[in-house]
């Protein structure tokens, strides 16, 4: 449920990352950077927030819910990953859908929650994989990245 919560909770980077794609635009045709030097400085930049959130998440929630044991570091490291990796994924994909929704907000809003609704409903979570019909089982293996998250 954290894992979810937390893919749900990179939909509030929208605002933030539409606000500066006209800066990103002006500063593209003045020609002061390319795409690539930007996209790498945006995925950069929000690596320390997203590592502090699972930490946080991860030191709160392993120690709930683990019992405590000689290969504590191991797993914890192994939850840690998990959940860090998974918000990577989700932010990526939200700041993927906001730059080719033409900075309307309320598309991005929509393409976004659409697909993360998508891909919960078909991790695994909601349906078993044997319960989930032909047509969109590759979602569930191909797409859904909460699906090796809930595994």
């Amino acid at each position: 449920f954290i894992v979810t919560f937390l893919t749900f909770l990179s939909i509030a980077g929208i605002p933030s990352f539409l606000e500066s794609r006209s800066l990103y635009i002006r500063e593209t045709l003045n020609g002061h950077y390319n795409a690539f030097s930007y996209s790498v400085a945006n995925f950069v930049s929000t690596i320390p927030w997203l590592l502090l959130i699972a930490i946080v998440v991860s030191m709160i929630l392993f120690f709930m819910i683990q019992d405590h044991g000689i290969d504590d570091a191991h797993y914890f490291g192994i939850f840690f990953l998990n959940i860090f990796m998974t918000a990577m994924v989700s932010e990526s994909m939200v700041v993927c859908v906001s730059a080719m929704s033409g900075g309307q907000f309320m598309v991005a809003f929509a393409i976004a929650g659409g697909l993360m609704a998508l891909y919960i409903a078909l991790c695994g979570f909601f349906l078993l994989p044997s319960n989930i019909p032909w047509y969109w089982i590759w979602v569930h293996y191909a797409l859904s990245f909460h699906t090796y998250s809930f595994q």
